[in-house]
């Protein structure tokens, strides 16, 4: 269900604010952030608070009581969230410290880590292929789809094309495959 058919002429704000609304940020504070107008926050508030109910939720910071409606256990739970955080600070899997400061990954972030990382050829440990380690792949994917199914929300013409996403998946597969 899309609620806009018009483009959305500043779609970085749009989603910025969609990310910050998601996260319990006030409209007040979300106009602070951003370079637009208060009115055209208010305008935008109003069409994430139309947007459906069970597509919002997903991209609130996940809850670990969520764990089981994905039908992960306690360590897939710790595990996915702590890669996310850990791509979140660094943009890379080399830092180890305190999360206090850091956002919990959306339930849309974990649902899809988790999804792709139960993929039969991917392996957290397999080599590097190229300069990119493979978790850093993975993460690098889920964004794109994450961006795919918001911009889908709000019936702005995709980024990436499902064609082209599904390509990518398969590349991902195949790059990711370990021969033993």
């Amino acid at each position: 269900m899309t609620m806009i058919t018009a483009t959305i002429r500043n779609r970085r704000e749009f989603f910025y604010a969609y990310d910050l609304w998601s996260r319990g940020t006030s409209q007040v504070e979300i106009t602070d952030k951003l370079t637009v107008t208060s009115r055209t926050v208010e305008r935008w508030v109003n069409l994430f608070r139309t947007a459906p109910k069970e597509e919002t939720v997903k991209d609130q910071p996940f809850r670990l009581l969520n764990m089981k409606k994905y039908e992960m256990d306690w360590g897939d739970a710790d595990s996915v969230i702590t890669s996310r955080r850990e791509y979140i600070k660094n943009g890379s899997m080399r830092w180890s410290g305190s999360y206090r400061n850091l956002p919990m990954p959306t339930g849309r972030e974990v649902f899809w880590l988790f999804s792709l990382g139960k993929m039969r050829t991917f392996h957290r440990t397999s080599p590097p292929k190229g300069r990119t380690l493979p978790t850093q792949l993975l993460h690098d994917f889920v964004d794109k789809l994450v961006t795919h199914e918001r911009e889908t929300l709000f019936g702005q013409d995709p980024t990436v094309t499902e064609e082209k996403l599904n390509e990518e998946l398969e590349e991902l597969q195949a790059r990711l495959l370990v021969r033993v």
